[in-house]
């Protein structure tokens, strides 16, 4: 696999298409009241387990490049650019979403507007997913830091991530702390480490047990699947969307790590072929953001529209109709907002910042006046011939001093 190849992971699209689609049907599925149906219901109330897969996703691809660059020995990558993709690719879609759903629902908007939720306030009923981007906003913020640490102990880093992430969970249930903390980023910071971790193995070079089972992603969804399967009963606690109570959210917790794991590494790191990495899942992959922000709305216009009353059932009606509708919100989402905000963004992080601009002005006008003080006088009768050689000059094809 070539240097190009490895740099563009279309996998990774289609698995992100299927975080969403997890999400999606997971919040269907309590609606609907499917989560109570035996064994399948049990299923689609752990498929939370695709926020899992976002956070592990955002871990690696986030810190992939610092990976590369502290093996190869070259400087980070730059923050500037870095912050103003980040906000780009976040925050406009989210306020989009927010102003329609402050148009018909009780949203508290200063705590919302800034991403704090979860923080102060309370969650927004069609915004209640939007408790991982508040997550996900703060690890942007620590991931430099913890770039910069890991550049001499990547090891103790990452390792530490997890263990604070257990510490953070234990601590919020022993010490009976509010369980809002449970959602903050400390208390995941082993899904991003995860992903941070995989980036540091391929920077380096794979282990070759490691490389085998990459390069086997039926194995690695055969071992997620079953992983989740056994999570389904009590030993990872009740099936809700809310804080886990107990010991179970530890167990709860890591299960979540390893099967997002496990779906990241074929996907990272194995052959870029196969369903994930095909044309149409990779477009629903890029629209993925806008589908995980717009379902829940569109679970409500469904629900509105249709009089399904609430745990009434029709789980696949109510699929197909919230699937269609937030799909084609998020394709929307991204002409119309994601994707032009993300050029700007990359207009903005090329050109050079406003001191930097006025400093290289000053400075060649600095140098225009030495080179110009510095330049003898000639006399009037050379001057003709200067411009005669100009003129032939950019004829050959350029100007004077290019040549």
């Amino acid at each position: 696999m070539g240097t190009r190849q490895r740099m563009v992971l279309p996998a990774l699209d289609g698995l992100r298409a299927v975080a969403a689609a997890a999400v999606l049907l997971t919040h269907v599925a309590y609606r609907t009241g499917e989560t109570t149906q035996g064994a399948g219901g049990a299923v689609l109330a752990r498929l939370d387990a695709g926020v899992a897969v976002f956070f592990v996703l955002s871990g690696f691809l986030l810190y992939r490049p610092h990976a590369t660059a502290r093996a190869a020995g070259t400087p980070a990558p730059s923050l500037r650019r870095y912050a103003l993709r980040r906000a780009a690719r976040i925050l406009p879609a989210y306020w989009a979403v927010l102003a329609v759903a402050a148009g018909y629902s009780s949203v508290p908007l200063v705590t919302h507007l800034w991403l704090g939720q979860t923080y102060a306030g309370r969650l927004a009923g069609p915004l209640t997913q939007t408790w991982s981007l508040c997550t996900e906003l703060a690890f942007y913020a620590a991931l430099p830091v913890l770039a910069a640490l890991a550049r001499r102990w990547e090891v103790p880093v990452l390792a530490g991530c997890a263990v604070l992430a257990y510490g953070w969970i234990a601590a919020v249930h022993l010490l009976d702390l509010p369980d809002r903390m449970l959602l903050w980023l400390p208390g995941h910071l082993d899904w991003f480490a995860a992903g941070m971790a995989v980036a540091a193995l391929a920077a380096r070079g794979l282990p070759p047990l490691l490389a085998q089972l990459a390069a086997w992603p039926g194995t690695c969804w055969a071992t997620a699947g079953a992983l989740l399967l056994v999570v389904t009963g009590p030993v990872a606690g009740p099936l809700t969307l809310a804080p886990v109570p107990g010991p179970a959210a530890l167990t709860k917790e890591a299960a979540y790590a390893v099967v997002a794991t496990l779906l990241l590494l074929p996907a990272a790191l194995g052959p870029q072929r196969g369903p994930l990495a095909s044309a149409p899942m990779r477009w629903l992959g890029r629209i993925s953001y806008g589908v995980f922000l717009w379902h829940l709305i569109v679970l409500d216009a469904v629900y509105r529209v249709t009089g399904i009353p609430d745990f009434g059932g029709r789980i696949l009606a109510v699929t197909v109709l919230t699937a269609a509708g937030a799909v084609a919100a998020g394709a929307a989402s991204w002409a119309l907002v994601e994707r032009p905000a993300l050029r700007l963004a990359d207009r903005l992080a090329r050109r050079p910042p406003a001191g930097q601009r006025r400093g290289e002005h000053a400075e060649r006008r600095g140098g225009e006046q030495l080179a110009g003080a510095a330049r003898p006088d000639r006399p009037r009768r050379d001057r003709p011939q200067q411009a005669r050689g100009g003129q032939r000059a950019a004829r050959a094809g350029g100007p004077p001093a290019a040549r």
